[in-house]
């Protein structure tokens, strides 16, 4: 059952929020405009006032879903100020773990119907602000990336995709304790040369 009835306040949010239930339980392809507002309890026109098509809504949850991931990687490498290397492995768990929380809406952030011409300045913000959040693991001064910091950020962020694709398609273990380790490890040893000792 997707959601409660809408009564009052954020109108443009209960639509994003409705449309990622129903995009979790039914896909793109069942997704439209009226459902939305059935499942909300407004006028079919009511989410128009917001989104002037699905493709815009897809958008705008997309955009909110790199903008998590980016806050989610600066919580996690928040708690080891100190360690890089400890700021790398609990990023890329947190990554994992995000994904797994919302595997419809992590695929349409990397697929889906949206044209490259549909894409505004606010989402491509909002990607380029989840990769710093990565990239500020290896270089946190805010100086323009080198090529080691980008090439490494590139890296890891291959390597929590294929973890995370593999796992949402069911090619990896369900249990998500054995899922961080396998995150972990993968870590160590993509990253075994990056590190000082500490």
């Amino acid at each position: 059952m997707v959601g409660t009835r809408y009564h009052h306040g954020d109108l443009e949010q209960a639509i994003i929020e409705t449309a990622k239930e129903m995009l979790e339980q039914s896909g793109i392809a069942e997704l439209s405009l009226r459902d939305i507002a059935k499942h909300i309890g407004v006028s079919h026109q009511a989410p128009y006032k917001h989104f002037a098509s699905k493709a815009d809504v897809l958008l705008a949850i997309r955009t909110e879903g790199f903008q998590k991931l980016a806050a989610a990687t600066r919580r996690a490498t928040a708690k080891h100020p100190r360690s890089p290397r400890l700021q790398l492995e609990v990023a890329a768990i947190s990554y994992v773990r995000l994904a797994l929380e919302s595997p419809a809406v992590y695929q349409l952030m990397f697929g889906g119907p949206i044209r490259p011409d549909e894409v505004g300045p606010e989402h491509q913000a909002a990607a380029r602000d989840s990769f710093a959040a990565l990239a500020e693991i290896f270089q946190p001064n805010g100086a323009p990336y080198s090529e080691t910091t980008t090439l490494r950020t590139r890296l890891v962020w291959a390597m929590v995709h294929g973890i995370a694709s593999l796992r949402i398609n069911g090619y990896l273990s369900d249990q998500s304790e054995g899922l961080d380790e396998i995150t972990k490890s993968a870590c160590r040893v993509l990253s075994k040369d990056w590190f000082a000792a500490r």
